[in-house]
């Protein structure tokens, strides 16, 4: 038993296939950590440039900042995965790193909240690497290891999200270094980091994108080099990379190898456990495009904006909650639902907090989630945690009223909740992945559905994003902080009745 539950469903993947499979996971992990590291700064960062916001145009200006990267992406996704099908999924997933490198940047040295949201808006829609990354994971592994290489993904989510708010939180303070430096070549950079010392946490997150560019730069090989000229060149010559690109004329895309998909309309269990061998089509060159929007296709679709929308409420609501005033002893209290405050944690565990959301993950992605796939499969495993989402969502303001002074009792409380939601969230995400993936059976148009689905997610992350800050500064002002978290646990109840349907 022991021994199967730390079973890791991606230890079989092809051995010829690892380092690629690494590379691509890599790129989740530098996306998703400077996600991770603006979701930690972000209040803070806010509040220092505007101490006089009152909490509600706090929560609200919160809501849209985070809400601008993936708000962007509603319209440049589609677009994305068009790219993704006919410039290769290596050029994309370039530009997308090294553009958001500079959004980061510009966050770093950002005077004012509107300028956080216009290169936060930037970096959604210059980023496709969502997109780029799943369909170059689909590229590289045979149907029966697309289970264990999505999970890999889901990994690489939430290691992020565990490095990233330490590293941010640690590395606010760091200005104290270049405060004292006496070194003349660090003065400059220093005077910058100074004078905001919310920079040193974008600028590392620039740093993590552009270190992972090159990576992806040097190492990972575009599958269809027939399909895209002038990407899959040398590396160690950019100018003939650029000049090859710059000459190209012929950008339609040649579908590449197809496997039998049919496999993946199997059960999950089956896929990881039973999956018989790929077998190839030997001729698509005459490949017939066929609609991609079925009645399965509006369902995976309609799964993915529930859980997007409370996912990214979630990610809204958490980080202000953590932040916020304690309830005072004489605010008003009317169980169950009149209430008030926050957590008021010290700064140097908000970092944990928010980070807990990544070590809980990692955790269960390492141990109980590759065991209960492998047992039971990953659909029916998601349809039976679906109630946790709202369980989650109606507890957690309730961490509140914990007394003050028991810490260890809040820990604990907020282990508790946050394993409830990431237990959710780990084969929701998962799953949502598979689904849109066998949704077509045209690998020329992966891309392209993959672009869809990453629209509607963004649409809907967008909402519960903005929604979720708007929601708790209008709780606050009830005197019902719940109120944003009740009213999103009741949307996420939709999910658990689409669940059938899935």
């Amino acid at each position: 038993m022991f021994r199967n539950l730390f079973s890791l469903p991606w230890a079989y993947l092809p051995k010829d296939k690892a380092a690629v499979v690494a590379v691509i996971a890599s790129v989740r992990v530098a996306d998703f950590y400077q996600i991770a590291s603006f979701q930690t700064c972000v209040t803070l960062h806010l509040q220092y440039l505007q101490p006089d916001l009152s909490t509600t145009e706090l929560a609200r200006h919160v809501g849209v900042a985070q809400g601008m990267f993936t708000a962007a992406q509603i319209l440049s996704a589609p677009a994305w995965g068009v790219a993704v099908d006919r410039i290769g999924r290596k050029a994309v997933i370039l530009i997308g790193l090294l553009t958001t490198a500079i959004s980061c940047v510009g966050v770093a040295f950002a005077g004012s909240i509107g300028a956080i949201v216009f290169w936060r808006l930037l970096a959604g829609a210059t980023n496709g690497t969502v997109v780029a990354a799943r369909t170059a994971m689909s590229d590289n592994l045979p149907p029966r290891s697309l289970p264990a290489g999505f999970s890999l993904l889901v990994l690489s989510f939430h290691v992020a999200n565990a490095i990233g708010p330490l590293v941010a939180a640690a590395s606010i303070d760091s200005r104290l270094f270049f405060s004292t430096s006496s070194d003349s070549g660090s003065s400059i950079l220093g005077n910058g980091i100074t004078s905001n010392p919310y920079a040193m946490p974008n600028l590392i997150s620039a740093s993590v994108l552009m270190g992972d560019a090159l990576l992806v730069w040097y190492k990972l090989k575009e599958v269809h080099k027939a399909s895209h000229q002038g990407w899959h060149k040398p590396m160690t010559k950019p100018h003939d990379w650029i000049r090859g690109c710059l000459h190209r004329y012929n950008w339609k895309y040649r579908p590449l190898r197809n496997f039998d998909n049919e496999a993946l309309a199997e059960d999950s269990n089956a896929l990881l456990m039973q999956g018989t061998e790929p077998q190839q089509d030997p001729d698509h060159s005459m490949e017939q495009p066929e609609s991609i929007w079925s009645l399965k296709f509006v369902i995976v679709l309609c799964t993915v904006a529930v859980l997007e929308f409370h996912l990214g409420a979630f990610g809204s609501l958490w980080p202000l909650f953590v932040v916020a005033d304690s309830r005072k002893k004489d605010a008003p209290l009317k169980l169950p639902f009149v209430f008030s405050g926050g957590l008021q944690l010290r700064s140097s565990d908000i970092g944990l907090a928010v980070g807990a959301l990544g070590f809980i993950g990692v955790l269960l992605q390492l141990t109980v989630v590759p065991h209960i796939t492998t047992k039971f499969g990953a659909v029916r495993a998601f349809k039976a945690t679906l109630p946790l989402f709202p369980a989650s969502l109606f507890i957690a303001p309730y961490l509140t009223l914990l007394t003050p002074d028991s810490t260890h009792v809040l820990w604990i409380g907020i282990v508790f909740v946050l394993f409830l939601h990431v237990l959710g969230r780990s084969f929701g995400i998962l799953v949502t992945i598979l689904l849109v993936n066998q949704s077509t059976t045209q690998p020329s148009r992966r891309g392209t559905v993959h672009g869809i689905a990453n629209a509607v997610a963004s649409t809907f992350r967008t909402a519960g994003s903005i929604s979720g800050g708007s929601l708790y500064g209008l709780g606050v002002e009830r005197n019902s902080v719940g109120l944003g978290w009740w009213i999103t646990g009741g949307i996420s109840l939709f999910g658990w009745a689409l669940g059938p349907w899935v």
